[in-house]
């Protein structure tokens, strides 16, 4: 799973969280970079509410899934799942290198 975001990397940032790659597009889009992703495979999930990206990907083998029904799907995970990724993010937040305001 990864998570991009547009713009440089903050200097100390965590590049994972768990499972979870942190990645910045630098110079490029994260619309490019994640568009440049799924076109190199199929089974992909975009979690977006931009139509822009959506549109853009649809034609590829890519499940476009709105943020709100992806945190509905989150939430209907057995406890102790969810536990573990609650205290992945603890830690990752209580990391003061990881609370950088950009």
């Amino acid at each position: 799973m990864a998570c991009y975001f547009d713009g440089s990397e903050p200097e100390n940032f965590g590049r994972h969280l768990g499972s979870v790659s942190v990645i910045f597009g630098g110079a490029r889009s994260a619309d490019d970079l994640i568009a440049n992703r799924v076109a190199t495979g199929s089974g992909w999930k975009v979690v977006t509410a931009d139509r822009g990206l959506a549109s853009r990907i649809q034609r590829r083998q890519v499940e476009v899934v709105n943020p709100a029904a992806f945190m509905a799907e989150l939430e209907m995970l057995p406890a102790g799942e969810e536990k573990v990724a609650g205290d992945e993010w603890l830690t990752w937040f209580s990391d003061p290198k990881n609370r950088n305001i950009f």
